[in-house]
């Protein structure tokens, strides 16, 4: 985070529309910037980690309020907790989990300055096409209602934005938790809707937990910029950087680094791709994420022409496999034992550590829910 920081700092003066410029982001998002309060970029974060030992490995920032695993991680906690043998051994390991929603919970309604009893509703488009599980949402609501947030999941479309305020049942909506993407202007069926709930924010009627300008600063396009920087040495402890983060770069025809020596980086893309992985810079949820070592040559090589000729900028980055582990699960009626890789997702609220989780798959290099991939709580001493 650090180090991103001095990136916005240092190459766009903190300045939001130009960070969007620079990163190319479509010209009617940019129009978004300064509908609410700006945020911190990194208020709310899950940072996705591979470990090496006790060296993470940094594979995405994930900065944003709608981050999957943020309820599900407490609810898995307690009810591993709440298993008296897992309870004995837990304390006999001398860990514990930590309560990540009740932070959550306590950083909204501090930050945004809501009363307990003010209704927060988690918001999100019906029509299910933003890629996220509905499980993200309620494991959410119900956790955070029990920090102490009143919050309830509802999609956009029963919202009643006819009023003075938002009412939901008829019952004044305080804040809306950002469970949503954005919508151009000419979107057949949000378009309407979705221009009424910006003007409530825009007027300071209803509170927007979570803006658009995270959106820019969660861009994909910033690891391979702070990758690039600290390949050059321009960025402080520029050879920790390097040693977090893997080698990021922007898919485009030219001439980059590696290692120190310039490279042709189609070249190297077409000649490498057993170490590579190639993803969209805007995506999430393991969408359109292609690993290198899973192809054929003329698979990934039609891969890599399609991520040029897309309107979005795609970015390529070493592959860093996990360590294998031995995972058991409970599958066909028994205790079955296989090989897993994992990835850690590590929350930060306030930007302060506030706990984790990890996902695990036996048979996938992409290890998200989305694809298929189990999860469990992570416990700390």
């Amino acid at each position: 985070m650090a180090g991103i920081d001095q990136l916005l700092r240092a190459t766009f003066e903190d300045d939001a529309e130009k960070a969007a410029e620079a990163l190319q982001i479509e010209r009617w998002k940019m129009g978004l910037l300064h509908v609410a309060r700006r945020q911190d970029w990194a208020r709310i974060a899950r940072p996705d980690v591979i470990w090496h030992g006790d060296v993470p490995r940094l594979l995405e920032l994930n900065a944003g309020t709608w981050l999957g695993g943020l309820g599900e991680s407490d609810l898995l906690a307690r009810a591993l907790v709440g298993w008296p043998r897992a309870e004995r051994f837990l304390k006999e390991a001398g860990v514990c989990s930590v309560d990540t929603v009740s932070s959550l919970a306590e950083h909204v309604l501090a930050s945004e300055r809501l009363r307990p009893d003010d209704l927060v509703v988690i918001a999100y488009w019906a029509d299910g096409h933003d890629n996220m599980p509905p499980v993200f949402r309620r494991a959410l609501e119900s956790q955070v209602r029990r920090g102490g947030l009143n919050a309830v999941v509802a999609p956009i479309e029963e919202l009643d934005l006819t009023g003075h305020h938002i009412t939901l049942e008829g019952n004044r909506v305080a804040a809306v938790y950002r469970f949503f993407e954005e919508v151009e202007d000419d979107h057949p069926e949000r378009a309407g809707r979705w221009r009424r709930l910006l003007n409530y924010i825009a007027a300071g009627r209803v509170v927007l937990v979570g803006d658009f300008v995270g959106d820019v600063f969660a861009n994909k396009t910033l690891l391979a910029m702070l990758s690039e920087a600290a390949d050059n040495g321009t960025v402080p402890n520029a050879a920790d950087v390097r040693n977090v983060l893997p080698w990021t770069r922007l898919l485009a025809d030219g001439r980059t680094t590696r290692d120190g020596a310039p490279i042709d980086l189609l070249d190297h893309c077409s000649r490498h791709r057993d170490g590579l992985v190639l993803k969209p810079v805007d995506g999430y949820g393991g969408a359109d994420v292609a690993f290198g070592a899973t192809m054929a040559e003329s698979e990934w090589a039609r891969s890599i022409d399609r991520a040029l000729d897309d309107d979005r900028l795609w970015a390529v980055q070493r592959f860093v496999p996990s360590e294998t582990e031995r995972l058991t699960s409970f599958q066909g009626g028994r205790m079955r034992a296989a090989p897993a890789r994992s990835v850690t997702g590590a929350f930060f609220v306030g930007r302060r550590f506030a706990g984790g989780i990890r996902r695990w798959a036996t048979s996938e290099l992409n290890v998200n829910p989305v694809c298929g991939s189990g999860e469990g709580s992570v416990f700390v001493r």
